[in-house]
């Protein structure tokens, strides 16, 4: 058995894809599903308000208060 063909990506293609998928090519509406989608992978608040920084790279309208919201967990 061979191994399957490796894919011919360029660093252009693999950082798009990653932009794409990190939400950062487009900031996100406003609203629950958006911050859902941000924080799919979830997000690291290391540095004080690194995650509400984050969230407001990648939604519309976020405020102070944004990780407040229910759509939110907290570990």
């Amino acid at each position: 058995m061979s191994a399957p063909p490796r894919l011919d990506l360029s660093r252009a293609q693999i950082l798009a894809f990653r932009r794409t998928a990190g939400a950062l090519d487009a900031r996100l509406a406003p609203g629950a599903a958006s911050l859902r989608r941000a924080a799919w992978a979830g997000l690291q608040d290391s540095m004080p308000r690194a995650a509400l920084l984050s969230l407001h790279a990648r939604v519309e309208g976020t405020r102070p208060d944004t990780w407040e919201d229910p759509a939110l967990i907290q570990l």
